[in-house]
């Protein structure tokens, strides 16, 4: 496989894509208390990381 990297708009998908997949994550009742707190720490970054995105995307021709 090629390495490739990222474009500032596969960034974004890609953040938006996991902020999805966590939030779901945080609904299912069977996930235990350990990978529910790694959850919403990865979800509170995604959110933090999600809101640069949006800033910086000001800068990009995206």
């Amino acid at each position: 496989m090629e390495h490739k990297d990222l474009t500032f708009k596969d960034k974004i998908r890609l953040c938006h894509d996991l902020l999805e997949y966590f939030d779901k994550m945080s609904r299912i009742d069977t996930v235990e208390k350990v990978d529910q707190l790694t959850i919403t720490d990865l979800s509170n970054k995604l959110n933090r990381w999600s809101k640069e995105l949006r800033v910086r995307k000001l800068y990009y021709d995206v």
